[in-house]
Order: structure tokens, then C-alpha cells, then sequence
């Protein structure tokens, strides 16, 4: 009867920890589920923050922090920077409204991504700029990106809901090297090489040079 009665109560503590076995079993199976979505939801929420809502490209951050790395990479060669910016668009906003300028947003950034690399970074600018970094590029490369992204968004234009589209583009090229190591100068050179561009009456291509600080006609 002893044995009987301490068999019985082995059985009984031997289930209940099988129980307890379980159930912390299915406990730990909920919190690695949990850490799991955590770390998607995270995951996801660094990528939002680092693409344009809107065009579904890189944005700025993360266009900055690419060319920071690129740059930091002092043994790579020279990379090409485009900064784009689509002529006369505050018209297109003005005349067919805003939304009809977010659909024309989202087509320049859909012809933009047909012509870059893998390798490159196609990115938002902000507003109508759109901006390329293009790495291991030389001179006479980043001429041809530059005007082929030019005769991309130019040569056919954006047809919606019937309404044809011209588009024209201002584009500023920049070579990195030669003193220009740095994002924020990297940047400042594309940007003086646009406003050249702009002010040498729009839908063409200008070049920052390092050394002298010209602009060039591509």
C-alpha cells in the first residue's frame, strides 16, 4: 500500500510537471513569436524611415548617410552625384493640381530607377529633386548618366488620363575627389552645378568643376 500510495504520487508530480513543461513551452514559443514581430515591426519601421512615402525611392536620410559611407571608403574611386530637379514644376501643380504633381513625382522616380545601378542610390530629394549617387564612376561615365537620365524623363512625355506631359530637367553632376570628401561638400558642388544649369535656361546638364570651380556644359 506504501508503494502504491508513493508510485501514485510520483505519477501525479511527474504529470504536473510534464504540465508545467508545457506550458512553459508554450510561453516561450509566445515570446519568441513576440520578439519575432518586434523585430520585423523594427525592421520595417528603420525601412518607412528611410523611403519617400510617395515615390517609393530612398530619401534623404538615407541618401546622406549612403554617401557618407561611400565616401568614407577612402581606397574606392571617385563617385558620380547627380542632383536633379524637374524645371517648371511648380506650373504642372499650379495647372492640373497636386495630385496630378504626385503622379508626375512617382513617374520620374519610376524612369530614374530604369537607368541606375544596382549599386547606385536613386533617392528623394525633397520636392521635385531627385538626387543619384552613383559609385566607381569617372568623368566621361557620369556625362553619359547624367544626359541619360536627362533623355529618360525628356525624350517621352508623361501621358495621364489623356493629358500629355512634357517634362524638362535641370541636372547638376559632381565628381567626388579633389577636395571634395565630405557629404555637405559633396552636396554644396552638386547644387552650385544645378543652379548653373538652371540659370543656362533649364533641361540640361552642368558639371561642378573641383579644381577651378567652373561649371561645365555637358
Amino acid at each position: 500500500m506504501i508503494l502504491g500510495n508513493a508510485a501514485r504520487r510520483r505519477d501525479q508530480a511527474l504529470r504536473l510537471a510534464d504540465e508545467r513543461l508545457a506550458e512553459l513551452t508554450v510561453s516561450l514559443q509566445r515570446v519568441e513569436l513576440s520578439n519575432r514581430e518586434l523585430e520585423l515591426a523594427h525592421a520595417e519601421a528603420e525601412m518607412r524611415s528611410r523611403v519617400d512615402a510617395l515615390t517609393e525611392i530612398f530619401n534623404r536620410r538615407h541618401f546622406g548617410e549612403a554617401l557618407g559611407a561611400e565616401l568614407s571608403r577612402g581606397d574606392r574611386a571617385s563617385s558620380a552625384v547627380l542632383m536633379l530637379d524637374i524645371d517648371h514644376f511648380k506650373q504642372i501643380n499650379d495647372e492640373y493640381g497636386h495630385l496630378m504633381g504626385d503622379v508626375i513625382l512617382r513617374a520620374v522616380a519610376g524612369r530614374l530607377g530604369t537607368i541606375v545601378r544596382p549599386t547606385d542610390c536613386l533617392a528623394r530629394w525633397g520636392g521635385e529633386e531627385f538626387a543619384v549617387l552613383a559609385p566607381d564612376m569617372d568623368g566621361g561615365a557620369m556625362l553619359v548618366l547624367a544626359e541619360r537620365a536627362r533623355r529618360t524623363l525628356c525624350d517621352e512625355p508623361v501621358v495621364i488620363d489623356g493629358i500629355r506631359l512634357e517634362l524638362r530637367v535641370s541636372i547638376g553632376a559632381v565628381l567626388t575627389g579633389d577636395g571634395l570628401s565630405t557629404p555637405d561638400s559633396v552636396i554644396l558642388a552638386a547644387d552650385q552645378a544645378l543652379y548653373e544649369a538652371k540659370g543656362a535656361g533649364r533641361n540640361c546638364v552642368r558639371v561642378y568643376g573641383a579644381r577651378s570651380g567652373a561649371v561645365n556644359r555637358a
